[in-house]
């Protein structure tokens, strides 16, 4: 005869502590006579799946409802665990009166109670209909699509091509390296960016493993896990990257001068674009939008590499496996307007001051008032600008900005002694390896930190710029004169995230970043078999962070299609 058990899970004090257990029981036992019921402190535990082998085997349960946490976190395991005692993995149903009970309820104990009841009597109903579970399996394409060419993208590109599996690269940009690409120096250490991103660069192009697709974007997808059919859309260069030598005569050539975003607008550049010299791949390309079509480019190139007749094409890939690496956009602090950003030429993003320091940037590593109006010789630095804000939609910290502005600190002492500086902060957030130890530096350097938010910047009849601030510790309102401002802006998700999340079946999360499976446990993982996330997509996160993530979705991704099968 067939017989239904219902475990119930304490989760330690998770579901006991909310959810009347005993009352659980009872019912069920009430409304189901013939149903088995037994609870547990965690039947995920060792010794639970033991004993949920003891009540198939010896208790003769052919159907198990288990009333739990969310079927996200343990259902496979629970599943995997039957079949290991002869149960088909069909005949089990998860009822999650933790995540839907417990903890959403944990005010109301008497709803919580009511509420894990129909879960289990839902769970009881839908085991009763079961049917058992076939398992089919399916050869799955040795390749993984790697969307986006930052810091997290290349590292996982690599990791997996080293590992013998084909890697096609996708890179929105004309360029590989991401936001890293453009950074002056690292923290904690100010290395040198590009010394340590470059190398990498090099190896990710000219690897044999690899494929890559710049200027490109995904814009169809279908299939399932195992077996993706992706069609790329792959912007005209109008530039052969085989062919060209990276002289760069084009560019010296070309007459069109427009503003170059690259450089947040501080600098010009031209129609054929090349932002760095030391860009992957070299080649630059034509913003055909704005050519103005005097072949000036076709007379100086000495390869024969500038092709107009270059058109966009469609390519279709089959690949086993798909790894989100779209990283963030840098936040727009415009909306601020009591800080006056894009009303006095004087403000400037914490990006934008990083291009200033680096040599190859639009001063070539001076700091500078942009406005032309005297020297430099005070710098303030607004912390959390775009970060845990209610008001602007923002409540997340986005961990790289204390750290950052640390970093600009720094250099900027190491270069110039006499500049003062003060950091204008809510909480220092200085958690990772070496960087309490860069925080004390820029204390012993003479840097000062002030305690308290900044209400409004102004102009003065000077031209500098005054600040309006409240001083936390001390209690005070006051107000200081400042020839730059610096605003350390926060990290915000990529705008095409909900486009590419639409096609790809994934989830967002509240403020538009790529929700992982679970965070703590499958922090790489999509709820999508075979797409997993890489880097700031998911969140924000450093260079360290995005590293470590990216070696991780290379390792599930390569685990995933390691046997050649996936069971549908």
């Amino acid at each position: 005869m067939s017989k239904t058990a219902c475990l119930i899970c304490h989760c330690g004090t998770n579901i006991r502590n909310v959810v009347d257990v005993e009352k659980l029981k009872n019912e069920v036992k009430r409304r189901y006579g013939d149903v088995l019921v037994y609870d547990n402190e965690h039947w995920c535990s060792e010794d639970g799946l033991k004993k949920m082998g003891e009540i198939i085997n010896r208790d003769k349960a052919s159907r198990i409802v288990i009333a739990a946490c969310t079927p996200s976190l343990h259902e496979e395991l629970f599943k995997k665990n039957a079949e290991k005692y002869g149960l088909n993995r069909g005949f089990v149903e998860i009822a999650n009166i933790r995540e839907q009970a417990s903890w959403v309820h944990w005010h109301n104990p008497g709803k919580a109670t009511l509420k894990a009841l129909d879960h289990i009597l839902m769970a009881l109903e839908a085991v009763k209909e079961a049917k058992p579970t076939n398992i089919i399996r399916r050869p799955t394409e040795r390749s993984v699509l790697i969307i986006g060419g930052g810091v997290a993208g290349i590292n996982a590109a690599l990791n997996l091509a080293d590992a013998g599996i084909k890697v096609f690269l996708v890179e929105k940009s004309g360029f590989l390296g991401g936001h890293m690409a453009k950074w002056d120096k690292v923290f904690p250490t100010l290395d040198c960016s590009i010394c340590i991103l470059g190398p990498l660069l090099s190896q990710v192009y000219n690897h044999p493993n690899i494929k890559i697709y710049t200027l490109s974007e995904v814009v169809d997808f279908s299939g399932m896990p195992g077996d993706y059919v992706v069609k790329i859309r792959k912007r005209a260069r109008y530039i052969d990257e085989a062919t060209c030598n990276g002289c760069n005569k084009c560019l010296d050539v070309c007459p069109v001068e427009l503003p170059n975003e690259y450089e947040y607008g501080i600098n010009i550049r031209k129609a054929i674009v090349k932002p760095e010299p030391q860009t992957v791949p070299i080649a630059p390309y034509i913003d055909i939008e704005n050519c103005i079509g005097c072949m000036n480019c076709i007379g100086v190139c000495d390869p024969k590499a500038v092709n107009f007749k270059d058109t966009d094409r469609e390519i279709t890939l089959s690949v086993g496996a798909v790894i989100v690496a779209t990283g963030f956009k840098p936040y727009n602090p415009r909306e601020i307007e009591e800080y006056g950003y894009g009303r006095f030429l004087d403000v400037i993003t914490g990006a934008e001051y990083d291009r200033m320091l680096n040599c190859n940037g639009p001063t070539k590593g001076r700091v500078v008032k942009l406005s032309g109006n005297g020297e430099v010789e005070k710098i303030a630095f607004i912390l959390c600008v775009g970060s845990r804000s209610e008001r602007l939609g923002r409540p997340y910290c986005s961990k790289v900005c204390c750290m950052y502005t640390i970093k600009y600190a720094l250099e900027t002492k190491i270069t110039n002694p006499k500049i003062d500086i003060t950091v204008f902060y809510t909480d220092i957030r200085a958690s990772g390896k070496m960087h309490e130890e860069a925080y004390k530096r820029a204390l012993e350097a003479g840097v000062k930190f002030i305690r308290g938010r900044v209400s409004s910047v102004e102009k003065d009849k000077s031209g500098r710029l005054r600040l309006t601030y409240e001083d936390t510790l001390e209690g005070k309102v006051e107000k200081e004169l400042f020839d730059l401002v610096v605003l350390s802006i926060g990290v915000d998700p990529d705008p095409d995230n909900k486009k590419l999340a639409n096609m790809l079946g994934l989830q967002l999360d509240e403020y538009g970043f790529f929700t992982e499976y679970h965070p703590k446990l499958k922090p790489s993982d999509t709820f999508r078999g075979g797409i997993y996330l890489a880097g700031a997509c998911s969140g924000p996160k450093d260079i360290t962070e995005s590293t470590l993530q990216a070696g991780l979705a290379a390792s599930r991704a390569a685990q995933f299609l390691h046997s050649g099968e996936v069971e549908v």
